[in-house]
């Protein structure tokens, strides 16, 4: 409890992506116990036909309509959820393209450096042409 205590001082946003998980799991969970139940209800919406009790199965009909709207919810829980971690994804991964095109520019720049550097240092002169030879 202690090391979580820290944790969420230290990194906020990697609590914030704990505390998102942790209610992805309450809703699986829910989701998953109330599809157990829409089988239990559906099990005994037969029981209830067979045994000449239609009143009885129409109940447990509004019932495992109710059970699937909430099912639903979660449905659309879980797709925004997603979607935000997909546009996060989307936008640390050009955050990172952008750097390493940064640091592909200056490495570039630091070899067209070393390379004029050492022409200087050795007396040579760079070629205006750099496909045709030095004289």
């Amino acid at each position: 409890m202690f090391q979580q205590a820290n944790f969420q001082q230290t990194n906020p946003f990697l609590q914030h992506v704990v505390n998102h998980g942790h209610s992805l799991i309450t809703e699986v969970n829910k989701a998953s116990s109330l599809c157990q139940e829409i089988v239990l209800n559906c099990d005994n919406i037969v029981a209830a036909i067979n045994s000449g009790n239609p009143q009885n199965a129409v109940n447990l009909v509004q019932n495992i309509r109710n059970k699937a709207s909430q099912v639903s919810q979660s449905t659309q829980f879980f797709n925004q959820a997603i979607n935000e971690r997909l546009d996060m994804s989307a936008y640390v991964l050009n955050t990172i393209q952008h750097k390493l095109n940064e640091i592909s520019g200056a490495i570039q720049s630091l070899r067209g450096t070393t390379a004029n550097y050492q022409m200087w240092q050795y007396g040579m002169q760079p070629s205006p042409w750099p496909s045709m030879p030095q004289q």
